[in-house]
């Protein structure tokens, strides 16, 4: 690996992501909690995985629509989103964060683990590698997980006006497998996730996940001081 630690940042900026399977509402979260955050002048940018940069969104592109005659493997996936997110990380997560702007992140390495590892069946010390790789070991420092049920996911995604992805038709097997993948993880690490119930209100959820960033900006502050 080329880094043996994260990369240097700004104390008065915060990585957020924003988890949850198909449905569970992140982007609406992202956008909602966004205008909270202008509201009380917090500086922040919004951006989403795969993509974020010029390069990474045209690697989105053949991520989520791949030619309809070649499957991608799991293995592809993981390195056409790694690729994404090595070009994102480099261009606009790291220097944002320098300059003390927080970052909203749709989605991050968490995505990695749940759906090529747990869902893809790619090894663990594998899987890890190339996050620490193409991240330079750079983590959330705090990850708002949405989660619903299927019948409500698949509700949500039934109703979208724009364009879909190959992820969007999952049956409720694969939603369930994916759901408790995210689950274990944030079990797994309670100081950086923060689970929120996706079937509450947008302004509900919006304030929670303020609140919560808050609480998170804070702590920092104070281990600063």
């Amino acid at each position: 690996m080329q880094e043996n630690h994260p990369p240097r940042r700004d104390n008065h900026s915060l990585f957020v992501t924003i988890e949850g399977g198909e449905g569970s509402g992140k982007s609406t979260l992202q956008s909602d909690l966004s205008k909270l955050l202008t509201a009380a002048n917090f500086s922040h940018i919004c951006t989403r995985e795969p993509g974020g940069s010029p390069t990474a969104e045209l690697l989105r592109q053949i991520f989520n629509h791949p030619p309809t005659e070649e499957r991608l493997t799991a293995q592809g996936e993981l390195l056409l989103v790694s690729a994404a997110r090595a070009q994102h990380c480099a261009h606009l997560i790291v220097p944002s964060l320098a300059r003390a702007t927080s970052v909203i992140c749709d989605r991050f390495s968490d995505s990695s683990i749940v759906y090529q590892g747990c869902l893809g069946g790619i090894a663990d010390d594998v899987l890890h590698r190339i996050i620490a790789f193409s991240t330079g070991n750079l983590l959330p420092d705090l990850t708002l997980l949405l989660d619903v049920d299927f019948a409500t996911a698949r509700k949500r995604v039934e109703s979208r006006a724009g364009v879909t992805t190959r992820f969007d038709d999952s049956d409720q097997k694969t939603f369930e497998t994916i759901r408790q993948a995210y689950l274990r993880l944030a079990a797994a690490e309670p100081d950086r996730f923060c689970v929120l119930d996706g079937s509450n209100s947008r302004a509900a959820l919006a304030e929670q996940a303020k609140k919560q960033l808050f609480k998170v900006f804070a702590a920092r502050e104070y281990q600063k001081n």
